[in-house]
Formats: structure tokens, sequence, C-alpha cells
């Protein structure tokens, strides 16, 4: 990678492999000065973030921040939600903002996004950062940067919204609606290519409805008719989803996905990604902007791949939307990953300084006795050396006083019924049996339930 001031030349990233990661990819020894020293565990940062503000409103502030370009304060939250533990969905949060509000505007960034989440989660899937060790990310230098990386790529880049889904209702999967929609070529047509290269990927156990829909979402995306070939995407889901509510499963066939678990092989999603890679390949083959389009649609299916689960399909398909958009949209390709490089490297170089802002914030409560003068310290403020004792002490005079109350009420009931049993002339004894007869007459009578 070179770099001066007018330009940025961007290389493909390789995968970081054991070796290099080992060698923390010659990244410095996190500095004193700025590392986060903190007793508080994951359970004390459920609702509140490391600077004590509210955690829902730690994330809504961050949102607003990159949305404006305002890079210091966009770092700021990134550090308060890494120093509270949530260390992937923080990294996840800003690589769906990048596809969500920048996508095709900043055009080689899902590749650069794919390969950094590699490096990203080659640290944090460590077991020995599982559980509350998860926090010492905090101070671990390599996630510090590639969060400030990515935060300045953010700032730095031009935005633009992603298309969304169009809502499918109920009565466009009324048959002659249906067929009303229907533009594409017939599968078996010959002079359509599109047609051909669609029904060259059928394979047994891929439903006849899917199929169709499949062909008019393969027309369109061939014809460069964005808006309709989000609706047959639409289409698509909103189906699964109603057969899915009514017999519990929608299956096609099986499609063999590598770093998928075999039990999703046959969801539709890879029958629809099968159209995406193939008209990729077919429409742009090897020329320059063709390998560019390859490279970016690949990158946005290995992260659609990543950890995939069934759960994690609604909060990805805006990955598919994306790649469709490098299909149906013109690219200018001349747009550099980072136009602003000085801007990066002042962030990556400065982002510690927050740290060391947010120092103040730290909360250590294990009381500690001072070697030179016997002084007991908690939550930094002094308190007295005695503090056990009086803390027992406390306790068992509170013991005490729960059971004087309990006794002085007993007391009470007591000298109430022998009251009781003496204007009525009768004994104690008796006094309890008329309640107690009266109490089930009561219960016979429906007057107590």
């Amino acid at each position: 990678m070179s770099i001066n001031t007018s330009q940025y030349t961007y290389s493909k990233i390789n995968p970081v492999t054991n070796q290099q990661y080992d060698a923390n990819i010659g990244i410095p020894v996190q500095s004193a000065q700025s590392k986060i020293i903190d007793s508080r565990t994951l359970k004390d940062f459920k609702e509140q973030a490391f600077g004590g503000y509210n955690r829902t409103n730690v994330s809504s502030a961050l949102d607003k921040s990159l949305l404006s370009d305002k890079i210091e304060a966009s770092l700021y939250w990134v550090a308060q939600l890494l120093s509270s533990g949530a260390t992937n969905s923080v990294w996840e949060k800003l690589c769906t903002f990048c596809i969500k509000q920048i996508n095709i505007y900043n055009p080689k960034l899902p590749e650069f996004i794919y390969n950094r989440t590699l490096e990203w989660y080659k640290i944090t899937d460590n077991p020995k950062y599982s559980k509350d060790n998860i926090l010492q990310l905090r101070n671990h230098p390599s996630i510090r940067l590639l969060l400030a990386e990515l935060v300045s790529i953010i700032i730095l880049s031009k935005k633009r919204k992603i298309n969304t889904l169009p809502r499918i209702k109920k009565e466009e999967f009324i048959i002659d609606s249906f067929k009303s929609r229907l533009e594409a070529p017939d599968t078996s047509a010959t002079n359509s290519q599109c047609s051909a290269l669609c029904s060259s990927l059928y394979i047994d156990g891929d439903p006849s409805e899917i199929r169709v829909a499949i062909n008019e979402m393969c027309h369109h995306l061939c014809a460069g008719h964005n808006a309709k070939s989000l609706y047959w995407l639409a289409w698509i889901m909103e189906w699964e989803h109603i057969n899915t509510k009514r017999y519990g499963k929608y299956n096609c066939g099986l499609r063999t996905i590598e770093g998928v678990d075999g039990k999703w092989y046959n969801d539709v999603v890879w029958f629809i990604w099968a159209i995406i890679n193939k008209i990729v390949s077919v429409k742009f083959g090897q020329s320059f902007s063709g390998g560019q389009v390859t490279g970016q649609v690949t990158a946005l299916y290995n992260l659609y791949k990543y950890k995939f689960t069934a759960g994690a399909k609604s909060r990805k398909h805006f990955l598919i939307i994306n790649a469709m958009l490098y299909i149906t949209e013109l690219i200018d390709w001349q747009t550099q990953l980072i136009d602003r490089p000085a801007i990066l490297y002042q962030n990556l170089l400065g982002y510690d300084k927050i740290f060391v802002t947010m120092k103040p914030q730290q909360i250590n409560s294990s009381a500690q006795s001072k070697d030179l003068m016997n002084i007991v310290v908690e939550n930094n403020y002094m308190i007295t050396e005695k503090h056990k004792q009086y803390e027992e002490d406390k306790q068992r005079n509170l013991v005490k006083q729960q059971e004087l109350h309990k006794q002085r009420t007993l007391t009470k009931e007591r000298l109430a019924k022998e009251h009781l049993a003496k204007q009525k002339k009768i004994n104690v004894h008796s006094l309890d049996k008329l309640t107690a007869v009266s109490k089930l007459d009561k219960v016979l009578n429906g007057d107590i339930f």
C-alpha cells in the first residue's frame, strides 16, 4: 500500500494467518496511560454503558454521529460500547451501517469489510476471551485500531441509503394477480439467454412456484430493473415465510454451501445467491469492471455465509440487496476506498486519547488497604478500617430488630385474643374454635375464595 497526499492506492487484503495473528500483526502493546482498568463485569453493563450512559441511548447517539459525519463523537461512542463488552455487536453494527448507509457509493467497501471481519473474529473467537474475559479486548490494540479504521472510512464515505424491499400483500398471492406480473420468457424459451441461465440452475426439489418467481427476478436483474428485481426477491421471502408459518418448513433442493451447516443446504436463499453469482459471471465477464463486480459480490456472499443461521436471515437480507445493486446500477470504480488518508491516520494515531479521557469513568469496587498508612479505600473514597466489623454488627442488629418486631406482633395478637375472650366470657381456645367455624361457614357460603 502506497500513500501520498493526493492519492490512495488500495490493495486487496489477504486473510490473516495464525502466524500473523500470533505476532499481533506488528502493532505495539497498549500503553498504560490509555489502558482501561475496571472491576465491573458484563452483568454490570447490561443496561448501562461504561460511562454510566443508557446502552440504548449510546447506540442511538452512535448512529446519529455516523450519519452526520462527526468523527470524534463516533469514535467516543464506539469506545463506550467496546469498553462495555459489546465487542462483536459494535463491529457488526458498523459493518451493517456500511452496507445500509453507504453501499455502492464506496464500491470497494464489501471486500475490505470481509477481510477485516476475518481479522476481527480471528481475535475475538479466541476461547480466552469468552464470557467476562471479553472485556479484556477493550485494551487490545488491534481491536481498537480496527474500529478506528472502520469508523474513519464510514465518516469519509459518501452516504446512500440502501433500497428497501417492498411490502407484499396477501392479495398478491392470488393466482390471477401472480400471473399478471409475469414478464419473463418461459424457461423453455431458446432465444432468451437469461431464461436459459436461470433454468440451468434448477435442481430436484425446487418448488415450481419458486422456479417461476426466480425466473422473474433473474429476468429483471439481467435487464437492469432494480425495483422489479427487489419485488420478486420480496415475494420469494414472503412466500417462504407464509409456508414456514403454515407447515413448519419450506425447502428447496439441496445445494452444498461451503462453510454452512448442512441442515441449511435446502434453504431458498442459496437458490437466490446461485442466480446472483451466475448473472455476475455471465454479464460482466473478465473485464476490469467485471472483475471488480465479481470481487465485491463474492465478498457480500461470503459475509452472508459467515456464521450463518436461519435466525440471521432477516438481518442479512440487505447483503443480497447490495449485491443486486452491483448488477443493476452504474458503479463509479474511480471512487477510492479512502479519499483522505491523512485523516484516517490521524484518527488511528489519536484513538487512544479517547480512552485516556474515559479513565475517570473507571470503577474499581474491591476494597484494599494502603500498606503505608493502613487506610482502606473503596471506589477511590476512604472508608474506616473497621468497616467489616461494623457491617457484621449492623447485620446482627438488623436480625435482632426483626426478631423483636416479630415477638411484639405475636404479643399484641395474644393480648387482643385474651381481651376478646374476656368480653365474650369464654376461654381463648374456645374463641379460636369459634373463629375457625366462622371462616369455614363463610367459605361454604361463597363469601371467601
